[in-house]
């Protein structure tokens, strides 16, 4: 639904942007914020009203990369990682905005953390380290945002060609809230930490996701909030693949049984630096719509973000590519009611500069799944891009509506 002070013109106007299987984005109806995360050290804050994107406050931090946030209720705290070093940071949220000067309070980790995820009622807080592969656990209860490291967790196992360290891209909760998955890109495998009765600690054998894959983020598949999920599916950085498993819970933990995987890169776009092309987020909604980002794939219409279900049959079908509004769409994520996409691009198409959208938004139809074809709304990559930029991916590194 639209404000009522719209006009017709512009009602029919908006309409036009988008696909007839789209619809409008009922995110216009009210104002939301956004964070969105610059190289540089830069936290920023944006007003969305539907149409246009207000910059709401800058925090500014040289020399920290803030790739992943989680916001937590309970404490009125946002949690940050800082891939450039070995903390984790926890910040005032109380009114959505980190603002500048804000001092944050930090604990000492694991280097190069890149995601980080709570457990159930958030008195725990995991993040993966993509320096060296660990993983630390901490107590996050405290009101006031301090942090207490319980333990360090070490993955191991051979490691996959070409790769030098275990890496730790992404920890995701199962809806149970009894088992955390944890990618590990420089494994080929992901792994699983139990957190039953507070062990926190690496299951068995981890699930191998084949030589040279390279998985980076993943997701569990349930049809409800604390009901048992019924699949996992994993975007791979190497392989540029949607892989997809099927779940059975067991006493002893999860058993995953590979169920289908398809390359990201659909649609009949071949990349022009194929050996290049690096899948990067994955994100799932209603327990069926599958999407992913398909980054450096160097084509002057920019990179994409590809839609797949997952079928009657349990096998990912091919929906929908469309192009991301600019390149090295790194994260995107969607808004409450998920009628909205929002795409972090880290950059302007790579041939083409006229596509420069750092943040664009795409409307998405809840019943169909599909995306309009293109951003309906856009933030502008020089508007956005950290002041010391000098490469093509200075643009944001993440997005999230909060």
């Amino acid at each position: 639904m639209l404000r009522a002070t719209k006009t017709a013109a512009a009602i029919v106007a908006m309409a036009a942007t988008l696909t007839s299987a789209a619809t409008l984005p009922r995110a216009a109806a009210s104002a939301q914020k956004l964070l969105v995360a610059v190289p540089g050290g830069q936290i920023l804050t944006y007003d969305f009203d539907g149409a246009k994107f207000t910059l709401a406050s800058n925090y500014t931090e040289p020399g920290t990369a803030a790739s992943w946030m989680v916001p937590n209720g309970a404490n009125d705290r946002l949690y940050a990682v800082n891939e450039n070093g070995n903390d984790t940071r926890s910040f005032d949220f109380a009114n959505k905005a980190i603002l500048a000067g804000a001092k944050p309070v930090v604990a000492s980790g694991a280097p190069g953390v890149v995601s980080l995820c709570f457990n159930t009622d958030k008195t725990r807080l995991l993040g993966g380290s993509y320096t060296d592969g660990s993983i630390d656990v901490w107590d996050s209860s405290a009101k006031d945002g301090t942090l207490k490291l319980i333990k360090t967790l070490k993955t191991k196992g051979p490691l996959g060609p070409d790769q030098k360290f275990h890496r730790a891209h992404d920890v995701q909760l199962d809806p149970t809230g009894q088992f955390f998955a944890v990618t590990d890109l420089g494994g080929d495998q992901v792994v699983l930490v139990d957190a039953r009765a507070d062990k926190y600690e690496i299951l068995g054998t981890p699930v191998g996701t084949g030589t040279k894959s390279g998985p980076r983020h993943g997701k569990f598949i349930a049809a409800g909030t604390g009901k048992e999920a019924t699949h996992y599916v994993v975007v791979t950085e190497l392989s540029n693949e949607l892989i997809l498993y099927s779940l059975k819970y067991t006493s002893a933990g999860i058993e995953f049984t590979l169920a289908d995987r398809q390359t990201t890169l659909q649609g009949g776009e071949k990349p022009i630096g194929p050996e290049d092309a690096a899948a990067g987020e994955v994100q799932v909604l209603d327990g069926r719509d599958i999407y992913a980002s398909n980054r450096r794939t160097g084509l002057p219409t920019g990179d994409s973000i590809v839609h797949f279900q997952v079928g009657e049959d349990g096998k990912l079908a091919f929906k929908q590519l469309v192009h991301s509004g600019g390149s090295y769409p790194r994260h995107f994520s969607f808004s409450a009611d998920g009628s909205v996409m929002f795409v972090a691009n880290q950059g302007p198409a790579e041939n083409n500069p006229s596509v420069d959208s750092a943040v664009a938004a795409f409307a998405r139809c809840t019943g169909s799944g599909k995306l309009s074809d293109k951003p309906f709304a856009s933030l502008k990559y020089e508007a956005v891009a950290w002041p010391d930029a000098t490469v093509a991916t200075g643009g944001p590194q993440f997005v999230l509506p909060v």
